[in-house]
């Protein structure tokens, strides 16, 4: 016969009895919620894809006022919102110079996806229009990092999260602040290459990859290194191989070919890179040999400090999925290389591809938890790295929105303007100050004051090249802003007798050429 159990035995077993009866409860209670919850296709898709299309059309909406507003209110410029828009103009029209820059469109970056924008500058479109277009490329990024979450977690819900964080990071505030630029129209097409990757669609895949070629040479360094992704890491070898062979080609194409066909004088960035030659091939094989000028000048302009910021915004998580990072590293690269700080600026549209790159890293450690609850958690802190840097944006949740990137109030001489512009034909030749650049630059001569009299930022590199300055029929200007050179060559030009005053109210003033 057994002996008696000690007593503490026996209150151990009778509590373990009773916890264990409560865990069975509570299991039971998860397992009828989980079936209620899993019966509830409202609940599960319905109202987080309702949520997303709210998020993106209120965003939208948001964005695009503020910046239709900067436009109306004088407060966009010709480089690059008045650039851009008359580059669309002159492609829908068969022509291709440049006045504006001094430059061939097709010259100073190889962007044939203008193209597309044809039909709407044939029936009037301008700068506006690009912005629109602009602030729903940028916006509908969010699309893509949707189904990118829904797949890797397979609940919508966790797609809505991906797709807020990627709204509230303040990179895309600023690249929607910032005007038109052709390389945001392939943020979207790049998440959603990298979605069709993930999902084996190579047809849907192709379509992303080139669609996302045709806005800028740079891209083609994404799609490069997305080809080297794709062959190691989603073991596609011969997509990966020839993803990889078409952003090289094209990239070589769009340097080599097609920018000295338009630019025999040089690329635009030729006289970027400083130490490292006058060519961004000279850059390239001085790099090779002195890797130690690399290093030092990547260090010396911040290089680390512009990814980190990057990466800071969604909570540091983007580390755990480095390995991504190779899609934006050339770029991030190259924009650290140059001798021009606005290039290494993490606030402007040159950090569009590394930002890319970050927000894919983020995705694929997301995606790779073994357990969906370590993937809510990093998701959770990503949208805390979101919040905690908000202020570091341009939204009007920020403390940048009342500081002056919006102006959202005309300035008192606005209504001056308005009634200046009224009184240039559409057809003839203009020169202007940067401000009124981009609402007028739909025609084949535009000029930014004190061009084409005087070299102002205009050629390859600012070469210092001219041209005729008695094409110019309307010379239009904020006299305010004019610095002492530029007063005096309009002074001259006033006194000169070659021109008429139409419209005098300073500082808005208007002259029209005499004719004969």
């Amino acid at each position: 016969m057994a002996p008696p159990r000690p007593r503490h035995s026996r209150i151990v077993d009778s509590v373990s009895s009773v916890v264990l009866q409560r865990v069975d409860r509570v299991a039971a209670r998860f397992d009828s919620a989980k079936g209620w919850w899993m019966g509830k296709p409202y609940l599960r898709h319905t109202l987080p894809q309702a949520a997303l299309i709210a998020l993106i059309i209120l965003y939208f909406l948001i964005f695009e006022r503020l910046v239709w507003a900067r436009h109306v209110n004088f407060n966009t410029f010709d480089y690059d919102l008045g650039y851009n828009s008359q580059a669309a103009w002159l492609l829908a029209h068969g022509r291709g110079f440049n006045s504006i820059r001094g430059m061939q469109v097709l010259g100073h970056h190889v962007s044939p996806g203008f193209y597309l924008f044809a039909p709407v500058y044939w029936l009037g479109g301008g700068a506006q229009f690009l912005d629109v277009v602009n602030t729903a490329a940028v916006t509908l990024g969010a699309v893509p990092l949707f189904f990118i979450g829904r797949h890797r977690l397979k609940s919508d819900w966790f797609g809505l999260g991906l797709a807020a964080a990627y709204l509230f990071h303040y990179m895309p505030q600023w690249l929607i602040q910032e005007t038109f630029h052709p390389e945001n129209l392939a943020i979207a097409a790049l998440f959603a290459a990298f979605y069709f990757a993930m999902t084996r669609s190579w047809r849907w895949y192709w379509v992303a990859v080139v669609f996302a070629l045709l806005w800028k040479e740079d891209v083609a360094l994404v799609v490069t290194m997305l080809g080297i992704f794709t062959f190691f890491f989603f073991k596609c070898r011969r997509v990966g191989a020839v993803t990889f062979g078409l952003g090289l080609v094209w990239f070589v194409i769009a340097t080599k070919v097609v920018e000295p066909y338009f630019s025999p004088a040089g690329a635009v960035y030729d006289s970027l890179f400083g130490p490292l030659g006058s060519s961004a091939t000279e850059a390239v094989i001085n790099s090779v040999r002195h890797p130690e000028i690399v290093a030092r000048t990547l260090a010396s302009h911040g290089a680390e400090n512009g990814a980190l910021k990057l990466i800071r915004g969604y909570g540091f998580v983007p580390f755990g999925g480095a390995v991504v990072f190779i899609l934006g590293v050339p770029q991030h690269v190259i924009n650290f290389l140059t001798a021009q700080s606005f290039t290494y600026d993490p606030l402007t549209h040159y950090f569009a591809m590394p930002f890319v790159a970050v927000t894919l890293a983020a995705t694929w450690v997301l995606g790779n938890r073994r357990r969906s609850s370590v993937a809510w958690v990093l998701l959770f802190v990503m949208l805390l790295g979101v919040f905690a840097t908000k202020n570091e944006g341009v939204g009007p949740w920020t403390v940048n929105s009342h500081k002056g990137y919006w102006t959202q109030n005309g300035q008192p001489w606005k209504h001056d303007a308005d009634e200046a512009l009224k009184l240039i034909p559409a057809d003839v030749a203009v020169a202007a100050y940067y401000g009124f650049v981009p609402h007028i630059s739909e025609r084949p001569l535009i000029y930014t004051y004190p061009n084409p009299w005087s070299p102002s930022n205009y050629g390859p590199g600012g070469a210092g090249l001219t041209a005729d300055p008695s094409t110019v029929q309307y010379v239009m200007l904020l006299t305010s802003s004019l610095n002492a050179d530029d007063r005096t060559q309009y002074e001259k030009l006033r006194a000169s007798g070659e021109f008429e005053v139409v419209y005098d109210h300073p500082p808005i003033v208007l002259m029209h050429r005499i004719s004969g």
